[in-house]
């Protein structure tokens, strides 16, 4: 989601993860910790060194474990700050239910710790007092924040009841935007799309925005958009 000013967090703590104990592993987990401030509910970072969906980048999620506690929801105010690189990020009100995962696909650029063994990371969290309220009317009135909030909808996969796979690589996705917005997805094989172009096909269904540059759009995604019957695309870069 987007960033958020730096604020107050009731509780801190720094996490260490060692890629050099297996530098060809996809996923690492922090130890698991617990803390009163949040109801004694039990929690731990997962850290995706070679990035989740995206490239390039690499991803970072608060999980929420399954405890002995009778809470079934709990909002939370949480950051993930990596004192080496300064790449910081926030989020505010996330619902987490037992064995949920939210957090950063993009947190950052993997150039950024290439030559190092250790990737450390402080996260901090609080219990949201406040709740958000949507602004509907606001979403209507300004299509770029609209475009930009389902676009970070699909980023972290928020609510999703569907998944895309590709050569490995899992999208969250959602039906009913799926089906409002290209209807012919799902009958399309997968084995018939490369991961770059179902990634920009993605990208514009919830966005109408496209990733690449007009000059570098390839023969391809014209032919999947075709097949998906994306008339929209098609005559937008025609």
């Amino acid at each position: 989601m987007s960033r958020l000013n730096k604020r107050h967090y009731d509780y801190t703590r720094k996490c260490t993860f060692f890629l050099c104990k297996n530098t060809s592993a996809e996923v690492f987990h922090s130890e698991t910790f617990e803390t009163e401030v949040l109801d004694g509910t039990r929690w731990k970072l997962v850290l995706y060194p070679n990035g989740h969906s995206f490239r390039n980048y690499t991803s970072l999620c608060l999980h929420r474990l399954s405890c002995n506690t009778d809470i079934e929801k709990i909002f939370v105010d949480f950051s993930f700050e990596c004192e080496r690189t300064r790449n910081y990020v926030e989020f505010q009100n996330i619902c987490f239910v037992r064995n949920h995962c939210w957090g950063s696909p993009v947190f950052s650029s993997i150039q950024s710790q290439k030559i190092e063994n250790t990737f450390e990371v402080v996260i901090r969290m609080s219990k949201s007092k406040i709740l958000s309220e949507i602004d509907v009317q606001k979403f209507k009135n300004d299509l770029e924040a609209l475009s930009q909030d389902l676009l970070d909808i699909l980023q972290y996969g928020q609510l999703f009841d569907h998944r895309l796979s590709c050569n490995g690589t899992q999208f969250l996705t959602h039906k009913c935007i799926i089906a409002a917005r290209c209807p012919k997805l799902a009958s399309l094989g997968m084995e018939n799309i490369s991961l770059e172009i179902l990634r920009t096909i993605l990208v514009y269904i919830y966005s109408a925005k496209l990733i690449v540059p007009k000059v570098q759009i390839s023969a391809e995604l014209y032919i999947v958009a075709m097949k998906l019957e994306m008339t929209d695309l098609i005559q937008k870069n025609a």
